[in-house]
């Protein structure tokens, strides 16, 4: 093949590439609307039938009746398999209801928090979701945002606002047009930041947090987060490393 040959190809998997792009930004951000303008029926509204079945199982799982990749107690809470997903209840408006994970906390027990919260996020009743619209696996980001969406949004009130993390001339990055541009360094509200990053951890910086990793890796650190949102697991953050201080200032 000659050079003006490849040169071709490689512009026309550009142009291929950049509306598959833009589709899947568009589907994060319309993701974190439908989930705050609509219930997520398997959220707060399963059939009658799916929660018999639920409800049966979290009875025998109490009762020690279940083996343990259908369901396990962790402390006080009953995590049952159903559906490919992780069940537990919490008390919501006087009725128990069933929360939905794609990891349960002995899949995520290794995971470590660093850092400390403040009342800026401790108290805000906005949240951001940060991510970057150049993002090598924007599907699995689009799940790790309808996992913080379902709970920030539906169990503890968080109006949820999706943004854009950095700018570009991209076609993928119209969906940003008219959002603002959010990280953890500049901004004082509450964010949650989406890093794509080899290095998965989650960092707690004052008014941010900082959920690094890639593709599943990327959402088991957000049901870590959760959990631990659920008092469902309760840890002392380690301290900041010094590099991420440095960062933080």
């Amino acid at each position: 093949m000659s050079p003006e040959e490849e040169k071709k190809e490689e512009v026309e998997e550009k142009k291929e590439k950049q509306p598959s792009d833009r589709i899947l930004v568009y589907a994060v951000i319309a993701l974190i609307c439908l989930v705050i303008i609509f219930s997520l029926v398997r959220f707060f509204a399963p059939t009658q039938e799916e929660v018999l079945t639920i409800e049966d199982a979290h009875k025998s799982n109490i009762k020690g009746k279940l083996d343990p990749e259908q369901g396990y107690m962790y402390g006080p809470h009953s995590f049952i398999k159903f559906g490919g997903l992780w069940y537990f209840q919490i008390q919501q408006g006087g009725i128990l209801v069933n929360v939905p994970l794609r990891y349960g906390p002995k899949e995520v027990e290794d995971i470590p928090l660093y850092g400390g919260l403040d009342n800026r996020f401790n108290n805000a009743t906005t949240i951001y979701v940060a991510f970057n619209p150049r993002g090598r696996e924007l599907t699995y980001v689009a799940l790790a945002v309808g996992e913080l969406t379902q709970s920030l949004n539906k169990a503890f009130g968080n109006e949820v606002i999706a943004v854009c993390d950095s700018d570009c001339d991209s076609e993928a990055c119209s969906a940003c047009e008219g959002r603002p541009i959010l990280t953890c360094n500049n901004t004082e509200e509450a964010i949650i930041h989406l890093v794509d990053s080899p290095a998965p951890k989650i960092l707690l910086k004052g008014n941010c947090i900082e959920i690094n990793g890639y593709g599943y890796d990327l959402v088991r650190h957000v049901d870590r987060l959760l959990l631990e949102f659920y008092t469902v697991m309760k840890t002392t953050p380690e301290p900041l490393p010094e590099s991420e201080l440095f960062l933080s200032r």
